[in-house]
This record gives structure tokens, sequence and C-alpha cells, in this order.
């Protein structure tokens, strides 16, 4: 495959997936020449491996030993340490954010943003807490960049949560999943969560900004746009299964039985009809 192809990507990976089809996902995964093979027992890992290998042998195509690591507990993949516990993000990757320099110019804080984006799945209300620094570089009448007390404090917290992010767990499928939803002035909140045991495990965490249009809404409004925006962002677990819908807005326990609803809410309660969902009321200072 020659370098520089503007569809090279996207046709190494149709190669690799059909090269492992039938075996991705259920040992294995893929992106691009990264391939993870994962199995519950050492002896089924063993036959996974030999599988897998074998697939790639039948192919045609060759591996660098240098470059492929056996039988470990955990591993470094796409930025990621990957164990039996979870995922967290990869200390030598992290070292980055650690030691990245106050933003004198836009074009640091679009880095930093960046840097701290491609990990955001870690940090709870990533939105809420880096808007100073999106504003920042949506400043465009303002030649003069200044990097305000405010923004400051929202570099210093990311770096902080980034730095101490937890280990997010893996999603089981035979238990039942938790929506936590949070809406503020200018953004919204998500937890994608299992209780499994008596002990809450978090699986991702979303978050986005609101639009200029959106900030103008009611806060009853905003948190069914942040039901709408979180079911659809987490989708692929949530749809054909049962879950339940924490927020902390009393308001929206009748949403779906409201007689006498806006155009907005009427549309956004259709969309939520095609999930099998519980709302359930958390006081905000529990969210």
């Amino acid at each position: 495959m020659p370098f520089g192809l503007t569809n090279a990507p996207a046709t190494f990976q149709r190669l690799m997936d059909l090269v492992l089809r039938g075996l991705k996902w259920s040992c294995c995964m893929v992106y691009l020449d990264d391939v993870i093979i994962y199995s519950p027992t050492f002896e089924q890992h063993l036959i996974d491996i030999d599988n897998v290998l074998n697939r790639i042998k039948e192919s045609g195509l060759t591996l660098k030993p240098s470059k492929c690591f056996f039988c470990r507990r955990e591993l470094k993949y796409l930025g990621h340490i990957v164990s039996a516990d979870g995922i967290r993000p990869d200390p030598d990757k992290l070292e980055a954010v650690r030691s990245f320099s106050v933003p004198s110019k836009p074009k640091d804080v679009r880095a930093f943003l960046g840097l701290t984006g491609y990990y955001r799945r870690f940090i709870k209300n990533y939105a809420e807490i880096a808007e100073p620094l999106f504003e920042s570089i949506r400043e465009k009448h303002n030649p003069v960049f200044v990097f305000t007390p405010d923004r400051q404090q929202a570099f210093e917290l990311l770096k902080e949560r980034l730095i101490s992010a937890p280990i997010v767990t893996y999603p089981n499928f035979d238990h039942p999943f938790m929506l936590q939803l949070d809406a503020c002035d200018y953004g919204l909140g998500a937890v994608l969560a299992q209780n499994i045991e008596g002990h809450e495990h978090v699986i991702a965490y979303a978050s986005r900004t609101l639009q200029p249009c959106e900030r103008k809404y009611s806060a009853p409004e905003r948190e069914c746009l942040a039901i709408v925006w979180g079911t659809q962002h987490f989708r692929p677990y949530l749809e054909g299964r049962s879950f339940e819908v924490w927020t902390d807005h009393r308001s929206l326990t009748w949403l779906k039985n409201i007689k006498d609803p806006t155009s907005r809410l009427a549309r956004w309660a259709m969309k939520l009809d095609a999930y099998d969902m519980v709302i359930k009321h958390r006081p905000g200072k529990a969210n």
C-alpha cells in the first residue's frame, strides 16, 4: 500500500476487515495495522492467537516480530492502556499534557484542545470545563489574544482532570445501562454507566457545548435536549435495551405524557419513543 493516497486508510481498513471477518469483535479488534486479541482465559487466548495468525498468513500478509506482543495482561493500543480492569489514557501521552506550556496564541489553544479532546471520554463535563478555551479561539474580531484568569483556570483544570483520569470499564450487556444527564447554561453532559453488584462502573463520559440558539432554551428544554443528544450519542449501547435515564429536572418525568407540548418538545418526544427508557429524578447536587 503506497503512502500518500487519500483513500489508502479506508482501503487498508477494508482489507483487514475482510481478512479477519468472523473473528473481529469475537476475539479481536483491528484498526488499520493495529490488531488486538482478547480472550476470557489463557487457554482460549492461545486458540484465538492461532486463529488470527493463520488468517494473516493465509492472506499473504506478514508481521514484524519486534512489533508483536503476546500474552500480556495489559498493553498500549491507540494511545490507551488496555487491561482486564478497563481502559485508561497512556501515561506517555499524558506527559505531553503535563508539560504543555500556557498558551500565548490561539494556535496553542487549538493544539491543547486537540490533545485533550482525544481523551474527553475520560473527563466528566469536558465541554463545560473547556468552554472558556473554546471561547478564546472563537474571538476572531479581537486581534489581541488575552489569556484571562478563567481561561487559565480551565487550562489547569483540564490538565488536572486528565492526568488523574479514572479507568473506564467495558460494557457488560448482561446488565442494564444507566444514562446520567445534566445541562447547564452553555453545555450538555452525559455519563454512561452500569450498576453491577452495588458498584457503579463508568463506561464513558460525553459532553458538548450548546449552540447560540440552544442557549436560549428554558431549563426543561435544555434537559430534554440532553436526553435526545445523550441517547443518540450512546445509541449503539442503548437501542433495543431497557435502560434508566437519570436527570436533575423533575419536569422531564412527564415529557412523554405531556398533553400540550411545544413543537420542539413533541419532536424530541417522538425521537425518544424509539427507546425503552425509564426517566428518574436525581437532584443536581448528586450529578
